[in-house]
Parts: C-alpha cells; sequence; structure tokens
C-alpha cells in the first residue's frame, strides 16, 4: 500500500496537472467507488466547480472543490493517469478511448474527471480497494462520517517525543505495531517503519510501553528524516506503485533494512532478521538493534519453539564458557519414579499412563494432554515450579549460566536472567526439522509450545532476537557479535 512519501508525491504530481482547472462532467464506471455518496450527489456537487487546492493527510489526498472536499485513498492499487480522448485538443499524457473494449487498462478506470481544457484525470484501479469521500469544506476533518476523523498526528506536526510517550505508556503492543497505528501517528507503513526504527536503533519488536521519552524523541525525528528522505526520492516502487503515468520512485534503492532479509546490515554486517508481528513481514538488525546491555550478565535464558535451534545456539554459548542448564532434562527427571510430580501425575491421569516397569509412558503421556489445553497447564503447573527450584539449586557459584527453557516466560524463569533471547525461526524451516525429527507433528509440537503468533508476543518479551532461518553461518555470526557484546558490557560492570 502506497505509504505517506507515496501519497505526498501523487499530491505533487495531481497539484501540477489539475489545479485551478474546472471539472465539465465526472464519469463513474464503478459506482462503488464513491464511499459515502450517490453518483448523481457526487457529479451534482462537482460538475463545473474548480479544484481550488490538492492537500494530503496521512495517506489521504484532498481534493479542495468548490465548497466540498473530496478524499482519495488510493489503498493497494489506486493510481492516477493524464490522459485525453481521441481527436481532442489537449494532447498531454495517455491517449484514453473507452470504446476500445475488451481493453485491460479500460476495464480498471473507475472514475474519470472531464475538465474543460479538454483533459482529463483518470483513477485506475486493478483490485478496486481504493475509495473517494465526498465532505462539506467547514467539517471534513471533524464529522465523524470523515476517515480523517479517526487518524492521529503527522510526524511533521510533532516538535518532540512527548506526544508518541503519552500514548504509548499503556501500550502492550510492539513499537512497530504502534507505529503503523494510523490512530496514533499517521502515514508511515510496513516499509518505512522498518526503517524509522533501524535508524533510531529500535527492535521493532520492543513493547511500546518500554519506551523511553528520549527513544520516542529518537522515533518522532527519524520517523520525519526517512520520510522527507523517501518524499525527496518519489517515494518506494516496490511492486505496483508509480506516482504518475507509472513512472517509479526511487526510495527504494537507498532502503537498509525492508526486503533485505539475509543480507548483511550496512553498519554493522549482522544478517538482517525477518519476523512478523501484528501479522506483518517486519525486517531488522538483531546486532544494532538490541536492547541496549547496560549492566553485568551471568546468567542468559534462551528460548524458542519446538524446533528452532534453541540447542545449536546454547551450544555456541558452551563452548565459550557458558553453563547450559537444560530445563527439558530437569521436566523429564521431574516425572522419574519416586519424585513428587511423578506422584501427582498418576494421581491426575490414572496408573494407565504407566509402563510395565512404572515408569511413566511419555508419549502416551504427551497424547493425552495435547488434546486438552487444561491438561497442558496443570502438567505445566506441576513441573515449572519444579523446574524452577532445581535450577536455582544448580546456579549455586559465581559461574555464567546459560538457561535453555522452552517456556521461559510461562514459567517466570525469565526472573532468574539477566538476558533473555528468543530463537526466531520462519515456521516453513521449522516445519522442516520437526519432519526430520520424526518425534512428533507439528500440531503436536504447536500445542505444547505455542506457534507462530505465540513467538510474535514472546519476540516482544524477550531482549534479543537471534534468527535462525537461515544458514548455519549466520545464525553463528548473530551468537559471536552478541558474546563480543556481553563480554565488553560486562568488563565495563566489574
Amino acid at each position: 500500500m502506497p505509504e505517506l512519501p507515496e501519497v505526498e508525491t501523487v499530491r505533487k504530481v495531481l497539484e501540477g496537472w489539475v489545479k485551478s482547472k474546472t471539472i465539465s462532467k465526472i464519469v463513474v464506471p464503478y459506482p462503488s467507488i464513491i464511499a459515502n455518496a450517490d453518483v448523481a450527489s457526487f457529479n451534482a456537487s462537482l460538475d463545473n466547480q474548480v479544484i481550488k487546492d490538492i492537500n494530503r493527510f496521512g495517506k489521504f489526498i484532498i481534493f479542495k472543490i468548490g465548497d466540498k472536499i473530496v478524499l482519495s485513498h488510493l489503498r493497494m492499487e489506486g493510481k492516477y493517469f493524464l490522459a485525453h480522448y481521441p481527436n481532442g485538443s489537449f494532447k498531454e499524457g495517455i491517449e484514453y478511448n473507452p470504446n476500445l473494449k475488451p481493453d485491460k487498462f479500460n476495464k480498471h478506470v473507475h472514475l474519470i474527471f472531464e475538465m474543460s481544457d479538454g483533459s482529463l484525470l483518470l483513477y485506475h484501479d486493478v483490485r478496486k480497494f481504493g475509495r473517494f469521500y465526498l465532505l462539506d469544506k467547514d467539517d471534513y476533518l471533524t464529522n465523524p462520517l470523515s476517515p480523517l476523523s479517526k487518524l492521529g498526528h503527522e510526524p511533521f506536526e510533532l516538535k518532540n517525543g512527548d506526544y508518541l510517550y503519552q500514548k504509548t505508556r499503556k501500550l502492550k503492543k510492539s513499537v512497530k505495531e504502534t507505529l503503523l497505528d494510523q490512530s496514533i501517528l499517521v502515514g508511515l507503513g510496513n516499509i518505512y517503519v522498518d526503517e524509522v526504527c533501524f535508524e533510531a536503533r529500535i527492535a521493532p519488536t520492543k513493547l511500546a510501553k518500554d519506551l523511553t521519552l528520549k527513544e520516542c524523541a529518537l522515533l518522532t525525528n527519524k520517523s520525519k528524516e526517512v520520510l522527507n528522505k523517501a518524499i525527496e526520492l518519489g517515494g518506494s516502487t516496490i511492486r505496483s506503485y508509480h506516482f504518475a503515468n507509472d513512472a517509479s520512485g526511487r526510495f527504494q534503492n537507498e532502503l537498509n533494512v525492508y526486503g533485505k532479509e539475509g543480507m548483511p546490515c550496512p553498519v554493522c554486517g549482522t544478517p538482517i532478521v525477518k519476523t512478523r508481528l501484528g501479522g506483518r513481514g517486519t525486517h531488522f538488525c538483531p546486532h544494532c538493534q538490541h536492547v541496549k546491555l547496560d549492566k553485568k550478565i551471568k546468567v542468559i535464558g534462551v528460548t524458542g519453539l519446538i524446533g528452532s535451534g534453541k540447542s545449536t545456539v546454547c551450544s555456541i554459548f558452551a563452548k565459550h564458557g557458558y553453563q547450559v542448564i537444560d530445563a527439558d532434562k530437569i521436566a523429564k527427571e521431574a516425572l522419574d519414579v519416586g519424585n513428587y510430580c511423578y506422584h501427582e501425575v498418576i494421581k491426575h491421569f490414572g496408573k494407565e499412563i504407566l509402563n510395565p516397569d512404572k515408569t511413566i509412558n511419555r508419549p502416551y503421556l504427551r497424547g493425552l494432554v495435547v488434546k486438552d489445553p487444561k491438561e497442558i497447564q496443570y502438567l505445566n503447573d506441576l513441573i515449572h515450579p519444579y523446574v524452577k527450584k532445581r535450577t536455582i539449586e544448580m546456579m549455586k557459584d559465581d559461574g555464567d549460566y546459560l538457561l535453555d527453557v522452552p517456556l521461559l516466560f510461562e514459567s517466570e524463569m525469565d526472573k532468574l536472567c539477566d538476558l533473555t533471547i528468543f530463537v526466531n525461526v520462519k515456521e516453513a524451516v521449522r516445519k522442516e526439522r520437526l519432519l526430520k525429527r520424526n518425534t512428533m507433528s507439528l500440531k503436536e509440537a504447536s500445542k505444547l509450545n505455542g506457534n507462530s503468533k505465540e513467538a510474535a508476543s514472546k519476540i516482544m518479551k524477550a531482549m534479543i532476537v537471534v534468527d535462525n532461518s537461515l544458514e548455519k553461518a549466520k545464525m553463528e555470526y548473530q551468537v559471536k557479535e552478541l558474546i563480543k557484546d556481553i563480554i565488553q558490557i560486562n568488563r565495563e560492570n566489574v
């Protein structure tokens, strides 16, 4: 979808094309393109009226026509073309002949402004998602029926970080989702939010409520910088956006992280990570944009979904002297014969879960619990305290520890850690790994250890994200760079 820079570029072009021209006629081949009025009312309000000005707010183009306002939202595929009819006196732009049928171009022209000088302004939209709104000039910003009344501020309206800071105090969503929320900040879309977060060196996964006033000011200023640069270059032509008669923008050549998954960060060389937040693809550098480490780090918690590659990440830390405590091993120990948890599980599920040698049939038990979320919760509530207690007992000395805990946040064992890491992996890659293991189905794994939606929530809770979707060498590079940072911060906090 075109974002603020693309829409501003279109506005400038339209201003040069049709400002001060008089509308002689309006043709609407697709009436539903007008959101809040019928074609007759739309035409009657605008016929023989002068286009006094063309403004913009957020992603909306604002036509000031006579004493009316026409709002235009391009959505995914909306485009404008300057045109003329065959044999007309006006010859600029493209030739438009509506009588040519069938015609791939003509069938997507849904609104035509005919001007008194013979020029045409065509609205072209392959998907028909774009919309026009007819409003009065006196209340188009505040009228409840106006889409502008529901929008927040543009970054250009803000002098400092106060507004964003106040808006984020109680938000339980990520910085990425917050900056995309048009009721808070207007004009930023997926591409530019990724770029703004990178320029500010702030993780898009960070919870918005944890932003400091300084960080909010930084995000506000970087939003202005990124948007202004994009406007200067005519926006980003990615997929279908063109700003005028199919002319392209150039900002896509300046992108640092968006669409760069697996490529080296332009600042530090770490491979760019892609994950999903709020259903949107999100790109960032896990090294430049991780939470700033400002205290000595002795205990690190590592988590991730089953099949994410936590063990591989932990093995790298182990090679650098960290003592790895595997929560899965302790959880298995909890169900050994004679253990308190062993007896409670038998009481709850019955003796049919036992093997002939009195040990618990673990695959059978797993089959029972995955059928009922309440049983999973029961088992977790029983075993988590045991795992936490044993972990604390094992961390008696002053060594460096790495806690490998699949349910790190659910068990609240993150509270034992100075640093938390989430090992991210694409769902397709995770599925492939689980199938190779052949120990459980993806469905079972999702029920026991979450799914992609839960992964997104854990990413926001973690301080660091390590991506393990790419080649092993790229994952190792991320971890080794992180270890360098930890060593440095520990030296500074002796």
